[in-house]
Order: structure tokens, then C-alpha cells, then sequence
């Protein structure tokens, strides 16, 4: 039995020759790839790196507000400030007040009469009002004057009443003093009083209605 000749040509000659061509691995390459694989796996910064950036970040922050606040209160100082008080020379021509209210003569414009209107009060008219004085009430001590009896006089009678006798007949505008009453008569409604002639000095009662209360002196 012939001996088998290797076929160089063939792809198993190939590459058993490579593979034992190549040089064996070194432990240079070894860490190489190590670090290669390190540097490949994703990169987490420490705890403290944290802490550094927030002081940093912080300290930034108060820097740029206390420029602001310096920066804005400083205020330039106050110069020296000068008043100048402007006064007018008072005049001595007496100045007219305005008038509160308008006048009733006629306004010139230029030369031209412009008249006032003239206002027309319209509505009921009211009856003119008459003051009379308050009149006086007959009481002791008063005047009164004779009124309306006429020829015939007012009868002063005894007593009140008008079945009483007559004492004297005073007249027309005799004056009589008020002595005594008011008296009233069952016999009739009015009311009496006592009256006196001050010229006779007679006495007696006469009838209110008849009797006009004079002025006190």
C-alpha cells in the first residue's frame, strides 16, 4: 500500500497552513481588549459630581440676583436743587367781582342792542293774601265798644239773662268796661258779662255779641 501525498491544492491544506501560521496571543493584547470593552459599556458619573454641579448651579443663581438688587438701588445722589419762585408786581387797580347775578339792562355787541328774553310765569292765579290781626277775646279789665244795636242801644240788664230788668241803655260806639263774667242764662244761649258806663258809673250785664274788644293803651 502506497503512502497517500498531500494535496496542497486542496481548501483543508489551506487553511490548517493559516491557522498555523498565525502567532499565538500575548498578554499585551489581552488587556488591550479589557479596556476596549470597559470603554464600550455606558459611562455613569459618581454621586459627588451631582452634588458639585447643584452648588454650582446654585451659587450662579445668587450671584446674578445680588447684581440685579445692587445694580438697581444704586441710585445716584441728589443734586442740590434750586427753587425759583416767580412773583408777579401786584397791581393797585381795583379789580370787579363778578356778578352772581345776570343784568336786566340790554347787552351791546358791537354797537347792537340784544334785549333779555323775557320770562312769563303761567298757572293759576292765587287770590291776594290780607293779614289781619288777631282778635282780641273780651276779658276783665278790657274796653269794648257798642256795635251794631242802632238807634234802639244794647240793654244792660240787672242780671243775666234777657227776662231780667234793664238798668240803662248804652248807644251806638259807647264805650263800657269789662268788670265781671262770662255769666250764661238758662233762659237763653248767650253769653253775659258786667259791664260799666265809666262816664255814669252804672253797672250791669250786657250780651257779648254786641261788643267790640278795643286796642290796649
Amino acid at each position: 500500500m502506497t503512502d497517500r501525498q498531500p494535496d496542497y491544492n486542496s481548501e483543508e491544506t489551506r487553511v490548517l497552513d493559516s491557522t498555523q501560521s498565525m502567532p499565538a496571543a500575548t498578554p499585551q493584547r489581552g488587556r488591550a481588549r479589557k479596556r476596549m470593552a470597559r470603554r464600550n459599556d455606558s459611562f455613569i458619573p459618581p454621586w459627588w459630581a451631582f452634588v458639585l454641579m447643584i452648588l454650582g448651579v446654585g451659587a450662579v443663581s445668587a450671584a446674578v440676583v445680588l447684581g440685579v438688587y445692587v445694580l438697581g438701588n444704586d441710585t445716584p445722589p441728589d443734586a442740590d436743587r434750586i427753587v425759583v419762585v416767580v412773583t408777579s408786581e401786584p397791581s393797585r387797580a381795583p379789580v370787579a367781582a363778578p356778578s352772581a347775578f345776570p343784568s336786566s339792562t340790554p347787552a351791546f355787541v358791537e354797537g347792537v342792542s340784544i334785549p333779555l328774553p323775557e320770562f312769563v310765569l303761567e298757572g293759576p292765579t292765587l287770590p291776594p293774601v290780607v293779614l289781619t290781626s288777631t282778635p282780641d277775646v273780651i276779658s276783665i279789665g278790657r274796653t269794648v265798644q257798642v256795635i251794631n244795636v242802632g238807634e234802639t242801644g244794647l240793654n244792660v240788664r240787672s242780671n243775666a239773662g234777657i227776662n231780667n230788668d234793664i238798668v240803662f241803655a248804652a248807644a251806638e260806639n259807647a264805650f263800657l268796661e269789662i268788670v265781671g263774667g262770662p255769666e250764661s242764662a238758662t233762659e237763653d244761649s248767650f253769653t253775659w258779662w258786667r259791664v260799666r258806663d265809666p262816664f255814669s258809673q252804672q253797672e250791669g250785664w250786657a250780651v257779648d255779641l254786641y261788643m267790640d274788644v278795643q286796642a290796649e293803651q
